[in-house]
């Protein structure tokens, strides 16, 4: 349920975003601040987060659905369209990623069942059958290195769920950077046992996970030595088979050293030292992952500035509009009111005040409700490399997003454009200022 709260916090988020820009525009008449209330942002967040949304999952019917639903708001409140169609609508052919049969876990003779024990993640392609070395968190930071006394080279390594409780092992067991610092250590496939750690649940890795989406935790992981980064790594990825596997698949593989999951992972969290080991098991694993394209929007609304010396200069108002879908397991749909039901609202909203606004601001705005950004950031990563404005006639962009950095591929190449040097670090910073 959406409380009485999140809709006056809606409502707030929505008036200092306004205000921002009506300061900016220098703007005297401000009457539509008036008009925005939590009511209406509300209406937009429940129609969003509704179970007939399914999650607003990127190239699904439920998020095409919401991106008519924002389109046609924009065309109700009197934005104009800028794309070629005039659709309100930006087109976007995006890579996907998609698990096809045949797939295979087996140890010995026994195959595992899909679906129950296990489950193929759409990163690798690869056939497999190599022994298994537990590396428990399998981070690589300053006092605990999952790798220290053995040999990953051409093995499959398996990692539980759940942060490193030292010292930076959050940032360092997110599973983008397990699979990188394990091709690091030479491992070529990765089972991720569930359940290990339900307070520290990890979402899955999404069947679209791009680069671009890694720019940030990359950087940062390759300056503190999380794992490094290259073009070689990223060749290894694609034909890096991981897998999703139940307890009791990991308990079985554990078998012979008389040990479990359980008793490894409080034996680590304990001492904190690795009980990382060769588990004298060969395991086969068979991963098919198709690589085609799939279509997806963005969608922009365009708000016209008033002075003829820099209108041809925009702010943009972003958000993301899809979330992630219908989880597996027992969680059901995910949502999405606060990320990000709520900020697409609070766009919406401003979008409407300054349509109805009297008095224009000086410089144009492009109100942008970007797709994919689950699944890798796609289309502020697509918007950047084929903006409906020149980036350069960019002079801001406001994110709206509670407590998250997403789409900073945009946010990154406006500091470019601005002469912003060396924003490797500054940007996730900087971006925090116009996160509201």
């Amino acid at each position: 349920m959406i409380s009485k709260t999140k809709s006056r916090r809606v409502c707030a988020i929505t008036l200092s975003a306004f205000l921002w820009l009506i300061a900016t525009a220098q703007a005297q008449d401000i009457s539509p601040v008036k008009r925005i209330d939590g009511k209406e942002a509300l209406f937009h967040i429940k129609f969003l987060a509704s179970a007939e949304l399914k999650g607003r999952e990127t190239f699904t019917p439920e998020e095409l659905t919401a991106g008519r639903y924002i389109a046609n708001e924009f065309e109700r409140y009197g934005l104009k369209a800028i794309d070629s169609e005039q659709t309100y609508f930006q087109e976007i052919d995006a890579r996907h990623t998609a698990v096809s049969p045949p797939s295979l876990l087996a140890l010995g003779g026994h195959a595992f069942t899909e679906g129950k024990d296990y489950r193929i993640a759409a990163i690798g392609s690869n056939t497999l059958d190599a022994e298994v070395v537990f590396v428990g968190y399998g981070v690589t930071v300053k006092d605990h290195d999952s790798y220290g006394g053995v040999d990953a080279t051409g093995k499959i390594v398996m990692v539980f769920e759940g942060n490193f409780p030292g010292k930076g092992g959050s940032a360092a067991s997110l599973p983008a950077l397990l699979i990188g610092n394990a091709i690091n250590h030479g491992a070529t496939g990765m089972i991720f046992v569930t359940g290990t750690s339900p307070k520290n649940r990890k979402w899955e890795i999404g069947s679209e996970l791009s680069l671009a989406s890694m720019l940030f935790p990359i950087a940062a992981a390759s300056r503190r030595g999380i794992c490094q980064w290259s073009d070689e790594v990223w060749k290894k990825w694609l034909e890096f088979p991981f897998a999703y596997v139940s307890m009791d698949v990991a308990n079985e593989l554990l078998a012979k050293s008389t040990r479990t999951v359980t008793a490894l992972k409080k034996d680590i969290d304990d001492s904190g030292k690795p009980s990382s080991f060769e588990l004298d098991q060969k395991l086969k694993i068979q991963a098919n992952v198709h690589i085609g394209t799939r279509r997806t929007r963005n969608v922009v609304g365009f708000v016209e500035g008033r002075d003829a010396t820099v209108r041809n200069q925009v702010i943009i108002v972003g958000a993301h509009y899809d979330h992630v879908g219908v989880m597996r397991d027992s969680i059901g749909i995910a949502y999405g009111a606060d990320d990000n039901a709520s900020g697409t609202a609070t766009l919406l909203e401003i979008a409407r005040a300054f349509a109805e606004c009297k008095l224009k601001p000086r410089r144009s705005l492009l109100f942008i409700a970007f797709t994919g950004e689950e699944r890798g950031l796609i289309g502020s990563q697509y918007y950047v490399d084929h903006p409906l404005v020149p980036l350069s006639k960019t002079i801001a962009y406001i994110n709206l997003v509670p407590f998250q950095k997403n789409n900073l591929v945009l946010f990154t190449k406006v500091l470019d454009i601005r002469g912003v040097n060396d924003h490797s670090e500054r940007a996730p910073r900087c971006a925090r200022t116009f996160v509201l």
